[in-house]
């Protein structure tokens, strides 16, 4: 037995190698096969919510902290990704309909904005 084994071990090893990956794959494939929707949902507690300075009614009710108004501290382009002061020049560039105000940086920082060179 022991010379069957010494002769035949890397063919045996290979085709057991082969076998094991080609269960693998076919698991992968038939779970790739599954087209029943599975949802994740992502949650933090009130502590964390209440320190991104956005009230949770706000955010329960679908709303965005920022408005079409032209009022705040920040203003964002709705087809950009950089916030700016009113009085910069990058701010001045914006049109008046593709404007997005912001209460303060963290609000533009949460929606994704990151802060424009002025």
């Amino acid at each position: 037995m022991q010379a069957f084994i010494a002769r035949y071990y890397q063919p045996l090893f290979v085709s057991l190698l082969a076998v094991v990956l080609g269960l693998a794959f076919y698991s992968g494939f038939l779970e790739g096969k599954n087209t029943e929707q599975q949802k994740v949902t992502l949650s933090c507690n009130n502590n964390v919510m209440s320190s991104l300075s956005i009230p949770l009614e706000t955010l329960a009710a679908g709303n965005t902290p920022a408005t079409k108004t032209q009022s705040g501290a920040y203003v964002g382009s709705i087809n950009g990704t950089k916030y700016y002061t009113p009085s910069c020049s990058g701010a001045k560039r914006i049109t008046q309909a593709n404007e997005i105000w912001f209460d303060n940086a963290a609000d533009a920082q949460i929606q994704g904005y990151s802060a424009g060179k002025c």
